[in-house]
């Protein structure tokens, strides 16, 4: 089903988002799209298919390329400048790291040297920290954590088929967010 040109209207005069997401879930060995157009289920376009490459392989990369290149060959009138890409969880390292608390400069400096310390391979990844917990003693951050190599591929794989990437986030995280609002 394409998006027709009232629906493109109407949803950028009500300023509705056309949301597409792209989903890798490396259990099933399966690529997953979707777009959909507001909450109007009728405007849902979703696509499905298998790959048998190891995840995040260059056998990987060319099939999410082969698959991506199909979707926008089917579905030409769906805007996807700001694509919301979600890994599986074995694709993301989380942690907590309790920290002293002391100034912010010295705790930054303490956390990348904690970092460094736990992963020792720490430049090749990139790291999202959240504070999650302050008192007088102690500073506690949850990390997330993805290979940059992976980041890098997964941003290649989709500007090569005119796909923007708006967000890239990872199965657990997705899925609980919706129960946080």
């Amino acid at each position: 089903m394409e998006i027709s040109e009232r629906t493109k209207k109407v949803a950028k005069q009500n300023k509705i988002n056309i949301e597409s997401v792209i989903g890798i879930d490396a259990d099933r060995e399966v690529i997953s799209l979707y777009s959909i157009t507001g909450s109007d289920k009728s405007s849902i376009n979703y696509h499905m298919s298998g790959f048998k490459a190891k995840p995040f392989s260059s056998e990987f990369y060319d099939k999410l390329g082969s698959v991506l290149g199909q979707f926008r060959e089917d579905h030409p009138n769906i805007p996807m400048q700001k694509v919301t890409i979600v890994l599986p969880d074995s694709a993301v390292l989380t942690d907590m790291i309790n920290l002293p608390a002391i100034n912010k400069k010295a705790v930054d400096s303490s956390l990348a040297a904690s970092l460094s310390n736990i992963y020792g391979n720490s430049s090749e990844i990139k790291f999202n920290r959240m504070m999650v917990n302050q008192s007088k003693q102690m500073v506690t951050y949850a990390i997330a954590g993805v290979r940059k190599d992976i980041l890098l591929n997964l941003q290649r794989a989709c500007a090569d088929h005119q796909i923007g990437v708006g967000n890239i986030t990872y199965a657990s995280s997705a899925a609980t967010k919706p129960a946080r609002k």
